[in-house]
């Protein structure tokens, strides 16, 4: 059995997660967890090879679940607060 690991972000409250295509490319099953620990299965909903992107939906949801928001990055100024997310190790 291989393992891989990869980072996402929670974009709909409903456990809709973004994350790169490469991360779960190939995966038979795929589990994600979650900051405060809690685990779920997870499926592949979506993909979009030609920018490495791939849309997974978690079986089941920490109570306490907040999706990012997400925005146009038209209007950002400098000084102006982001946040970048990628490979913790």
């Amino acid at each position: 059995m291989e393992r891989s690991l990869g980072t996402g972000v929670v974009i709909i409250d409903n456990g809709t997660i973004l994350t790169n295509l490469h991360v779960v490319a190939g995966s038979k099953k795929v589990k994600v967890r979650f900051a405060n620990g809690h685990e779920s299965e997870a499926q592949i909903i979506g993909t979009q090879p030609e920018n490495d992107l791939a849309v997974l939906k978690a079986s089941s949801l920490p109570d306490d679940l907040e999706a990012a928001t997400m925005r146009s990055t038209a209007d950002l100024r400098p000084g102006d607060e982001v946040v970048a997310v990628g490979h913790p190790f």
